[in-house]
């Protein structure tokens, strides 16, 4: 490649720091600039997932990308485990010979690899976020010159990715401080508004007395006042404990889970119809148990919402709630929200169940998972996931039966 061609792959590589799409776009055409250039059949980013202490495939572009998507190799398996942890690419003309080389994906996936790039990929302090690495060149064989242009457009997708990261937190801390500016402000109007509810009472004896059924309105009208306004603040509070990562602390009285539950099935039954979406439910009763309505309200809409926005037209949210037995004389609430949506990979669903999720969608936050955790964690409960790519996925929550008055 002459130096101007090197030079114009750059330019394409770092036009894409700057363009409007989606970032995961973004980086999948990073690493596309970087195949072309290098005439590789296939590329992959992946990153470092401390919780697993493994690389995870997180971009990949190929024939056998949506099989490698998601996939982890541990940080001492394979080529790319060990420029990760020597900090050094290297070049790798026969890797079946090389006993750093792992064929597992390549078992996996049903694929031969012959030849190998593998750059890492560090932050602005030198620290490893993981590495790229292309496979296989079409024509000839790769060289060490191919080795110093892929780890220069490995450094621009490591800016790029570093970059998101920023912005993100930038975004949430923003987000938390106003969240919380906003919360103190409607406490304090949610504070008048109940006092001047407050000074009619010594009205309503006289009302009682003039005007029985007034009477009546009025104390149903002033509860419902008192629940919306009260709802306000804590919805509020909710998402400004969600931004901030904070534990939310629940108000528990007696409730039907299984009512609960039910309430929420018919409130997003139009959304559902609008997106053409059937919802299945099977909800056993369940006794009263200590909750606290308004988060198990707020954690069951979180998760028919998102069931009903993964699935396409035509496709089913399934819903089923009911009391389990352990076997050792423990009662827990038990509710499984199914969708026959697109599915996420392995790492998506280990960040929403750890609360490290963000939302793949432009402008997204991924607050909603966030405060679905917060309200299982308040009530000291549990939820897992399992998820197929293509076949949809299911969220199973249990709770603790918690009796009292």
């Amino acid at each position: 490649m002459e130096e101007r061609d090197r030079i114009r792959v750059i330019q394409e590589a770092t036009a894409q720091l700057f363009t409007a799409i989606d970032f995961e776009e973004r980086l999948r055409r990073i690493l596309q600039v970087a195949m072309q250039s290098v005439d590789a059949e296939g590329g992959s980013i992946l990153l470092y997932e401390p919780s697993l202490n493994a690389l995870v495939f997180r971009y990949v572009v190929g024939d056998k990308s949506h099989e490698l998507q998601g996939m982890s190799l541990d940080v001492n398996e394979g080529i790319a485990g060990e420029v990760f942890r020597t900090g050094q690419p290297k070049l790798t003309l026969d890797p079946e010979h090389d006993p750093q080389h792992s064929p597992r994906v390549d078992i996996a996936i049903r694929h031969r690899t012959t030849s190998l790039l593998t750059v890492p990929m560090r932050g602005s302090e030198g620290e490893m976020l993981g590495v790229m690495q292309l496979v296989n060149r079409r024509q000839g064989v790769f060289t060490e010159q191919d080795l110093v242009m892929t780890g220069i457009i490995a450094d621009i997708a490591a800016l790029a990715i570093q970059n998101a990261r920023l912005a993100r937190d930038a975004e949430l801390a923003h987000l938390a401080e106003t969240m919380g500016a906003m919360a103190h402000d409607i406490k304090n109007k949610v504070n008048v508004v109940l006092g001047w509810l407050t000074t009619l009472d010594p009205y309503l004896s006289e009302i009682a007395r003039v005007h029985p059924e007034a009477y009546m309105l009025m104390q149903e009208a002033f509860g419902a006042i008192h629940s919306a306004t009260e709802e306000v603040y804590r919805d509020t509070q909710l998402v400004a404990d969600a931004i901030k990562g904070a534990g939310t602390e629940a108000k528990l009285e007696p409730h039907s889970f299984a009512e609960i539950v039910e309430s929420r099935v018919h409130a997003i039954e139009p959304l559902a119809r609008q997106k053409r979406v059937t919802i299945r439910s099977d909800i056993k009763p369940t006794p009263p148990s200590l909750l606290d309505k308004f988060l198990i309200e707020r954690m069951v809409y979180n998760l028919l919402h998102n069931a009903v926005e993964a699935t396409p037209p035509g496709g089913e949210v399934r819903v089923r709630a009911h009391l389990e037995d352990n076997g050792s004389g423990h009662l827990y609430l038990g509710l499984e929200v199914s969708d026959t949506g697109a599915g996420m990979p392995p790492y998506r669903v280990r960040e929403i169940l750890e609360g490290r999720a963000t939302s793949s969608k432009a402008g997204g936050t991924g607050l909603g998972t966030r405060i679905i955790r917060n309200a299982i964690l308040a009530h000291k409960g549990h939820w897992d996931a399992t998820s197929q790519p293509g076949k949809g996925t299911t969220f199973r929550v249990r709770i603790p039966v918690q009796k009292g008055s």
